[in-house]
């Protein structure tokens, strides 16, 4: 279902965000 996936494509980019500057951080 389209809007399954949007939510789940959403919250996996906002990860990313939160996990890029602490991998960087390192």
């Amino acid at each position: 279902d389209r809007n399954g996936l949007e939510k789940i494509w959403k919250q996996h980019n906002i990860l990313k965000r939160h996990v890029g500057p602490l991998e960087r951080g390192r």
